[in-house]
């Protein structure tokens, strides 16, 4: 089912480049929510250190779902869930597998 990436088939991801690159605030997003696929999480505004925090967190998620193919729904102020992923065409649904 997994192919290309939606950021490969867009071209804004490098070749071998399928998620941000590690270290990077993006990445720790990135990880944090695949790692809990369906799973509303708490994403305090603390995870984006600085003075611009709301500002840096609005474009991770941006990056997450235009780049990477991402899914992400805002469920509160803090709360997130990854829904769903385009692999290329094709979209694999988080949270219908969970309710099934």
């Amino acid at each position: 089912m997994k192919t290309l990436s939606a950021a490969r088939l867009k071209g804004k991801c490098p070749a071998g480049q399928d998620r941000p690159r590690p270290g990077t605030l993006t990445r720790r997003m990135y990880d944090l929510l695949v790692a809990n696929k369906g799973i509303p999480l708490d994403v305090p505004l603390t995870m984006f250190e600085g003075t611009r925090a709301r500002g840096q967190a609005a474009a991770i998620i941006e990056a997450l779902r235009n780049i990477y193919g991402l899914d992400i729904r805002k469920l509160g102020v803090r709360r997130w869930v990854l829904a769903g992923e385009w692999f290329g065409k094709v979209y694999v649904d988080y949270i219908a597998e969970k309710i099934e």
